[in-house]
């Protein structure tokens, strides 16, 4: 069991970190070619696009690896039938909301091209669906294959379209060619192996049972993804694009505390109720490691972000830079909220998470409507630390177990030291950009190491919680 949990656990970090690398480099060759007006058009309707099937999934996929970890037989039902409620959805939902952008007198270019990105839309929400089937039978290896081999297929096909002078449509029909590819045949493995079958009257019963799941992942998305939203209807498009340039990297700092959370919680969910004591003890473990996982490339990216963005993303985008410091801080808050909400939602808080979501979410929507129309894509970016901050402090106070609540409050204290500390030296010594990053990050370490913050014996609670043994037993 325990080599099945690290093969998976590896597999699907490589997996990410290749896939997200890739997609910030076909992102990287739109922008330099089409310039900041269609990559702000490209960012728009890939955030619609990626809004609208997580709403239709409905909190499926996540009930999926509830049920089916906890119960195999069920995993065939729960697939066929949430794959066929997501193609409906789809169907009924996009038209609705290309009409309502004509309405709103979007920009031409984003209504074409979310009409075009249709097929991308159905073949990545269903891939979530056969993902979670993996999931629940802790077999990520595959996961893994098809979440580095889809952007592996977009990147051939975009840089095709790019190379014969392309335009933005064709980019978008590129995506949706490869999506498709990958998935037809990730669905012919998956029919092979679950066989899944689809039962509407069993419907009601799963979407009970995932409700909850459905809107937290909804008041998620909205979460991550207002800024693009509400940019694109308050500035110029070309603000979406600068934005889009800076937020780029933190694409990272969304993902992985997923794919993260995937791998943890299956294990999680059985661990709270047969072993609550060394459940905390995990818990504790793995939200210093996510914490340390956000404060390094925070650091990283806010002391060399012109640099950064100059390399990435050449002439034109540099305000992007800006936004990208501002943002730095956003690695550690969405590692950390990322952790705080696997712990809510394997402790039975779901509904806390969902609040705290709801809160959050419309404190940034009302962050952003005052500071972008003043600021642009800078005030989105203030406006988003400033939720996430909430958002991690909701979820924190919430946490019921007083013990554990109090323990995690004393180790996300000291890791703000150890981030102002590893700014403030940087600062002091007046060196380069990569001097003064090696000292920063030395200055963290430090700190950390001098509080006893990540230990091998972390690592080794974490091995035990995903394979439910005792620690050292």
């Amino acid at each position: 069991m325990l080599g099945r949990i690290a093969t998976n656990a590896a597999a699907l970090a490589i997996a990410g970190l290749v896939a997200q690398l890739i997609f910030v480099s076909i992102e990287v060759a739109i922008a330099r070619q089409l310039g900041q007006e269609d990559y702000g058009a490209f960012a728009t309707v890939y955030v619609f696009a990626v809004t609208i099937w997580v709403s239709i999934d409905l909190g499926t996929s996540w009930r999926l690896i509830e049920s089916g970890s906890r119960d195999p037989s069920t995993i065939a039902e729960l697939l066929g039938t949430t794959a066929a409620l997501k193609v409906i959805g789809l169907l009924l939902l996009w038209p609705v909301v290309a009409g309502g952008l004509v309405l709103l007198e979007y920009d031409s270019r984003i209504i074409v091209l979310f009409l075009i990105f249709f097929v991308y839309a159905v073949a990545i929400s269903l891939q979530d669906s056969i993902a979670a089937a993996y999931t629940a039978r802790q077999r990520m290896v595959i996961n893994a294959a098809f979440q580095a081999g889809t952007p592996i297929a977009i990147a051939i096909l975009v840089a095709v379209a790019l190379m014969i002078g392309g335009d933005l449509y064709s980019v978008g029909f590129m995506y949706g060619l490869a999506g498709l590819g990958a998935t037809t045949l990730w669905l012919v493995l998956v029919f092979r192996a679950e066989r899944p079958r689809v039962r509407f009257a069993s419907s009601g019963e799963i979407l009970r049972g995932s409700y909850l799941y459905g809107i937290s992942g909804f008041l998620s998305q909205l979460f991550y993804k207002s800024d693009v939203m509400l940019l694109s209807a308050l500035a110029p498009i070309q603000q979406v694009g600068i934005y889009a340039a800076g937020y780029k990297l933190l694409d990272l700092a969304y993902k992985a505390p997923i794919i993260s959370a995937k791998v943890v919680s299956p294990a999680l969910f059985v661990q709270h109720q047969a072993d609550v004591e060394q459940y905390g003890r995990s818990v504790d473990a793995f939200v210093r490691i996510s914490t340390v996982a956000g404060i390094i490339p925070a650091i990283v990216c806010y002391l060399n972000a012109p640099l950064i963005i100059g390399l990435l993303f050449g002439p034109g985008f540099e305000e992007a830079a800006l936004v990208l410091q501002v943002l730095s801080v956003s690695f550690v808050l969405k590692f950390v909220g990322g952790a705080l909400q696997t712990v809510l939602t394997t402790r039975g808080q779901h509904r806390l998470r969902t609040a705290g979501l709801a809160c959050s979410v419309g404190a940034g929507v009302a962050g952003h409507v005052l500071l972008i129309p003043t600021y642009g894509a800078v005030g989105a970016a203030f406006a988003v630390v400033g939720a996430e901050t909430l958002l991690v402090l909701i979820y924190l106070v919430g946490i019921a177990d007083a013990a554990l609540r109090r323990l995690l409050g004393r180790r996300l204290a000291v890791a703000v030291v150890a981030g102002a500390a590893a700014l403030t030296l940087a600062a002091v010594v007046g060196l380069g950009r990569i001097g003064a990053s090696a000292v920063g990050l030395a200055a963290c370490v430090g700190v950390l190491l001098a509080f006893g913050y990540l230990t091998s014996a972390d690592l080794m609670v974490l091995r035990a919680s995903v394979t439910g043994r005792k620690a050292g037993g």
